[in-house]
C-alpha cells in the first residue's frame, strides 16, 4: 500500500517498454524525424532539379500546393528533430510544449497530404467487345469494341493510380534504355511494362498508400505521446532519467504553485512515513528502520547494536516544522 511504498528511492522513466531512459528516447525519436525530414526534402529537392524523374505529386490541379507542402514537412521535421535531440539535455517545459506542438502540427499535415492525394478520383474507360466473348477471342483483329466505364471502379479510379502507372511507364522505358542491343528494346520493354502491370495492380497501390498513412500516423501520435510524458515528468521533477516518488505521482494535479509544491508534499510524505510514532520527531531508531525497510543495503542494519555506547559527538532533530536543530 501506500505507506509502505520507498518514497525516498528514485524511479527510472523509461520508453520502448523499458528499453531506453525517457530521455534517450526522445533523443532516438528526435534522430528518427532529423531522418525521415532529410529524406523526403531530398526526394522533394531531387524531383524539383529533375521534373518527371519520381513521381507525380497528386492531382495536377493542385500538384504543386502539394509538392511544396511535402517540402515544408521535411525542413520541419529537420528543424524539429534537432531541436528535440538537444532540448532533451536539459529539458525545460515551455521548450516541450512547443516541441509537441510541432510533431503535432507534422502529423496534420501528413493527414491532410495523404487525403488530398488518396480521395481524388477520374472517370476510367475500358474497352470491350460489342458483343460478350472470351477475353481471348476479344483481342482478335477486327472484333468491334465500344468505351465503358470501368466496372471494377464504378464510382471513379484513384488518381494516385494513374500517377503510379505514370512511374511503371518511366521505370521500364529507363530499363530499356539501358540495354546494349537495339533489337532486345521493344520486346524488353513490353516485357517490363507487363511485369510492372501485374506486380502493381491499382487496389494494391491503395491499399499501400493506406497502410503508408496508418503507419505515418501511428508513429507520429507515439512520438507526441513520448514527448507529452516527458513533459509531465519534467513538470513533476524529473530530468528523463530518474524522478522522485513513483509513477502514481504523475496523476497528481500540479496545482498553481507548480513543481516545488509538489517536491514539498512528496518530502512532507517522506517524514510522515518516517515518523511511525508520529511525535513529529525523526530519532535514529526511526531511520534506520525506514531505510532498512526501503533499500536492500541497510536491510537488518536496526537490529546491529552499537559497540560504543558514547553517544555521537554530533546530534540532530529534524522537526516536523521543518527545521533542522544541531549542537556539537
Amino acid at each position: 500500500d501506500d505507506e509502505d511504498k520507498p518514497l525516498l528511492a528514485m524511479t527510472a522513466t523509461t520508453s520502448f517498454g523499458g528499453l531506453f531512459s525517457l530521455r534517450v528516447g526522445i533523443r532516438l525519436v528526435s534522430w528518427l524525424t532529423a531522418i525521415e525530414g532529410g529524406c523526403q526534402l531530398s526526394v522533394w529537392l531531387l524531383d524539383l532539379l529533375t521534373p518527371g524523374l519520381f513521381f507525380r505529386w497528386g492531382p495536377a490541379s493542385y500538384e504543386r500546393p502539394l509538392q511544396m507542402a511535402s517540402g515544408i514537412q521535411g525542413a520541419l521535421s529537420i528543424a524539429v528533430g534537432i531541436a528535440g535531440y538537444y532540448k532533451a539535455m536539459k529539458p525545460k517545459a515551455e521548450a516541450l510544449v512547443r516541441l509537441r506542438r510541432a510533431h503535432f502540427i507534422i502529423a496534420l499535415i501528413i493527414l491532410v497530404w495523404f487525403i488530398l492525394v488518396l480521395t481524388p478520383r477520374y472517370i476510367h474507360y475500358t474497352s470491350v467487345p460489342y458483343v460478350p466473348m472470351p477475353k481471348s477471342l476479344s483481342r482478335l483483329p477486327g472484333i468491334p469494341h465500344m468505351l465503358v466505364v470501368d466496372p471494377e471502379w464504378p464510382q471513379g479510379k484513384p488518381t494516385v493510380c494513374k500517377d503510379v502507372v505514370h512511374i511503371k511507364e518511366r521505370l521500364a522505358h529507363n530499363l530499356r534504355e539501358k540495354l546494349k542491343y537495339e533489337v532486345l528494346k521493344p520486346v524488353m520493354g513490353r516485357l517490363y511494362r507487363q511485369v510492372l502491370r501485374t506486380l502493381l495492380p491499382c487496389s494494391h497501390v491503395l491499399y499501400g498508400f493506406w497502410a503508408w498513412m496508418a503507419l505515418s500516423l501511428i508513429w507520429r501520435t507515439y512520438v507526441a505521446y513520448l514527448v507529452s510524458h516527458f513533459l509531465l515528468v519534467v513538470r513533476h521533477g524529473g530530468d528523463g532519467v530518474m524522478m522522485i516518488g513513483s509513477f502514481e505521482d504523475l496523476n497528481k494535479p500540479l496545482g498553481v504553485e507548480g513543481t516545488r509544491l509538489l517536491l514539498r508534499r512528496q518530502v512532507e510524505d517522506i517524514f510522515k512515513n518516517m515518523d511511525t510514532d508520529e511525535d513529529g520527531k525523526l530519532s535514529l531508531a526511526e531511520l534506520l528502520k525506514y531505510l532498512g525497510e526501503t533499500s536492500t543495503m541497510y536491510e537488518g542494519v536496526a537490529e546491529v547494536e552499537d559497540p560504543d555506547p558514547d553517544p555521537p559527538k554530533s546530534t540532530a532533530t529534524l522537526r516536523a516544522s521543518g527545521t533542522l536543530k544541531g549542537s556539537r
